[in-house]
């Protein structure tokens, strides 16, 4: 033990050097009086597959605090009455949403007349969510894919995260 204290003296001396130099600078704005966070964290749910399921989209959407993002198959078969049934359980929840359709949904082919643009950006300070439509077979077309380079750039400068239903690549 005796070879040892050098080492060990030198390392906690070392350790105490570096917190006194580098811990974060606290200053007291009003000494006393305690300061309140400023910034509220920004909380959405992603979930998917609901098919028709409406009972329990209610039960989920309570507990739901800033947004949620329903990625697909919101439905069985597409239809308009299915759309428009899950429509209503969002609409009546009061909880901002978005929707991106899954293959369930696009059969009919009532998701826009319901839903509107099937694919989408929401931006919420330095977060950028992108919503792809996915939801055909036979994949995405040239329009989506050139919205979504155009939506990507600023990938580079802030955080961007892809929603989408099914891997981009499926067959």
């Amino acid at each position: 033990m005796k070879k040892w204290w050098p080492v060990i003296l030198i390392v906690v001396l070392g350790l105490g050097v570096w917190w006194v130099v580098s811990r974060p600078k606290i200053e007291l704005l009003n000494p006393g009086k305690k300061v309140e966070e400023t910034v509220k964290p920004f909380i959405f749910v992603v979930m998917a597959d609901i098919h028709n399921d409406n009972k329990e989209l209610k039960k989920a959407l309570v507990k739901t605090k800033d947004l949620v993002i329903v990625a697909g198959d919101l439905t069985v078969n597409g239809t308009s009455k299915e759309l428009l049934e899950v429509k209503k359980t969002l609409d009546e929840s009061q909880v901002k949403y978005l929707v991106v359709p899954g293959n369930h949904d696009v059969i009919k082919k009532q998701f826009g007349s319901v839903f509107g643009q099937s694919y989408q950006t929401f931006i919420k300070d330095n977060l950028k969510l992108i919503l792809i439509d996915n939801s055909y077979w036979s994949g995405l077309d040239d329009i989506q894919k050139k919205w979504i380079e155009n939506e990507s750039q600023v990938c580079r400068v802030m955080l961007c995260v892809a929603i989408m239903h099914m891997p981009l690549e499926h067959s």
